[in-house]
């Protein structure tokens, strides 16, 4: 596997390495001040592309003297799969934040490459980039596995988009916490904590004392051997969730509530896991009202707690 580093990341990462270097820090001053010596009769030459050729290297020798390689070989080194199945890794440069991640494509002759794109300034303190470095290559490692079975098309039931994004976060949510409960089991650094993870979580799927049962079995790795096609099925079904979780399925529990698990309220179309309690007991007043938006609705269908409290208190008008 041969290992590709963006000329501009290692432009940036060097700047920003060598400002606060100083005295506490091993070698700092001469790995400095040999890179400036060096530069000076670099800005004096007229011919632009040789100039910028002679930066690079440059930068590239300082990059490697500022022992920057290391956390990524480091990495790299934690995921066996990409030694043989990997035939270039490329380190990017990210703009910004939100632009921080890795991916996998296949070439023309159908050999695997990957891609981490990163900041500068995450990539020179090893606290922001081993987290993020170990958990988006995990999702390669994942997508390389033969046994994981990894498929890029995936498409998601719903009729309305914000039930299908919905259903798509909770697939990611899903995938992540199966890659960093991995990390965490190993003693690996990852974003975020078990904490936010479960908070997350009952944001996506509701609070239950069966629903936390669920994410503890998951954290615990309960789910290590689901492939990718179980995580897309646990984010659009109870039963499957609770399969992988290693729990026996809703069987107690009519039909409703497995429709309502993945689907969107039927008032206001909007995903949720928080759910009116007692839709068969409504006052006449809120039915009347949901019926004029949803002429159809039955209280199988449910009603998200926000649109109840609504309709309790606003007229609504006939659509």
């Amino acid at each position: 596997m041969q290992i590709e580093i963006d000329p501009r990341l290692i432009d940036e990462a060097v700047f920003w390495k060598m400002r606060p270097l100083g005295s506490h820090e091993p070698g700092a001053r001469k790995i400095s001040a040999e890179h400036h010596r060096k530069a000076d009769p670099i800005y004096k030459m007229s011919n632009a592309a040789e100039r910028e050729l002679r930066f690079n290297a440059l930068n590239r020798d300082t990059f490697y003297a500022l022992e920057l390689m290391k956390p990524i070989e480091e990495v790299l080194e934690y995921f066996p799969l990409f030694r043989e199945g990997l035939i270039n890794f490329v380190l990017g440069y990210a703009f910004r934040k939100t632009e921080e991640e890795a991916d996998l494509f296949r070439d023309s002759e159908g050999l695997y490459n990957s891609a981490l794109k990163v900041k500068a300034q995450t990539l020179i303190d090893p606290s922001l980039f081993m987290p993020l470095a170990y958990h988006e290559l995990s999702h390669v490692s994942d997508m390389l596995n033969p046994e994981f079975q990894f498929q890029r098309d995936i498409h998601f039931s719903g009729d309305h988009p914000a039930h299908r994004d919905m259903l798509r976060e909770r697939y990611r949510l899903l995938w992540d916490i199966h890659i960093d409960s991995r990390l965490n089991a190993f003693g690996k650094p990852f974003p975020g904590t078990k904490d936010r993870y479960a908070r997350m979580f009952s944001l996506q799927f509701g609070v239950s004392p069966i629903l936390s049962d669920v994410f503890e079995r998951l954290w615990c790795g309960n789910a290590s051997n689901a492939k990718h096609a179980d995580w897309v099925q646990a984010a659009e079904s109870s039963s499957s969730l609770f399969r992988i979780a290693g729990l026996p399925t809703w069987t107690h529990v009519d039909s409703s509530a497995e429709r309502k698990f993945a689907s969107a309220c039927p008032v206001c179309k909007c995903p949720t896991s928080s759910w009116a309690e007692n839709t068969d007991r409504l006052p006449q007043m809120i039915l009347n009202r949901i019926k004029n938006i949803v002429p159809y609705w039955t209280s199988g269908l449910g009603l998200c707690k926000q649109c109840e409290e609504i309709l309790r208190i606003e007229p609504v008008a006939t659509r």
